[in-house]
């Protein structure tokens, strides 16, 4: 092989690999504008327990407002207290949202025992909510309570 051949053969390799760039740079950006015009579709206007302060095996009410853009049928998954990764607090169910303001309540109980005997001491934890539509989060939050013994 002569130089202008490994030229020539250098620029068609540069050719390729830009064109390829340039194709999955798109197959990249497409596929973020259709997530995020999914995630666009909700805003979760207020997520809140009943009350701020929890004791053992107390009745909690967790409410959450989603204003939507069009009807949806998605799911809404909560889980919370979660010391050493084992969820006390695992529930979800299937949610039609209406195009404009929905309410979704769930009722949950805190676990039995809030003074460390039963893995949970006291102090604050985290409960969050995921909004699920076709295998895609589509909104999320989370909010803290505090459970004393």
């Amino acid at each position: 092989m002569n130089k202008k051949q490994i030229v020539i053969g250098f620029g068609i390799l540069l050719l390729i690999l830009f064109v390829f760039g340039i194709i999955f740079t798109e197959a990249i950006f497409t596929n973020d504008n259709t997530i995020s015009e999914k995630k666009q579709d909700i805003e979760i206007t207020e997520f809140q327990t009943d009350k701020n302060t929890y004791s053992s095996h107390e009745d909690l009410e967790i409410s959450l407002q989603i204003t939507s853009s069009r009807d949806i049928q998605a799911t809404a998954k909560i889980k919370g207290i979660q010391p050493f990764n084992r969820a006390y607090i695992e529930n979800s169910k299937e949610i039609n949202l209406k195009e404009g303001e929905n309410e979704i309540t769930f009722n949950e109980k805190t676990p039995r025992c809030t003074s460390g005997c039963g893995g949970v001491s006291p102090g604050e934890y985290d409960i969050s909510i995921e909004i699920w539509d076709d295998n895609e989060i589509i909104g999320s939050l989370t909010t803290t309570i505090n459970l004393v013994s």
